[in-house]
């Protein structure tokens, strides 16, 4: 069996773009989170799905345009899985904070939140919303196979 290390090293490049995505999409969640919990009256428990659902949304259009680099013709079946994802991870993340906010407090909360559902959400886009991706560089390069011939 031969491995091919186009593929191997395309999914690094995914893998590594994905997290460079959470960690702005986590930042604009963690900057909405903060700030409605210092400056707004509403329980965090309410926070975490508004700031959670507008770091998302960056993240979708994030994935989609950049790392998994998909044509335009699925989006409304691609947006409807991601919003299921959404939802999962949205569900998810405020049993995780009432857990640990219990054990320290709703900043700490955060953290682990954050992370899980980073994860979380990896996952179900990697084999659920985009499973039967083609890497644009690797479309690329059969088109260009298929021109020279």
């Amino acid at each position: 069996m031969r491995i091919n290390v186009f593929k191997i090293k395309n999914e690094i490049y995914r893998l590594l773009s994905f997290a460079c995505t959470g960690i702005v999409s986590a930042a604009v969640d963690c900057a909405v989170y903060y700030l409605l919990l210092n400056f707004a009256e509403i329980n965090f428990r309410l926070i975490q799905p508004i700031s959670m659902s507008i770091g998302l949304c960056c993240s979708f259009i994030v994935n989609r345009e950049i790392v998994f680099r998909r044509e335009k013709i699925s989006l409304g079946k691609e947006a409807l899985k991601y919003l299921l994802v959404c939802l999962i991870c949205i569900s998810v993340s405020p049993v995780i904070i009432s857990f640990y906010g219990g054990m320290f407090n709703e900043y700490v909360g955060k953290i682990p939140a954050t992370l899980t559902t980073g994860l979380l959400n990896y996952l179900l886009n990697r084999f659920f919303v985009y499973r039967n991706i083609v890497l644009l560089s690797s479309y690329d390069e059969n088109k260009k196979g298929k021109e020279n011939t």
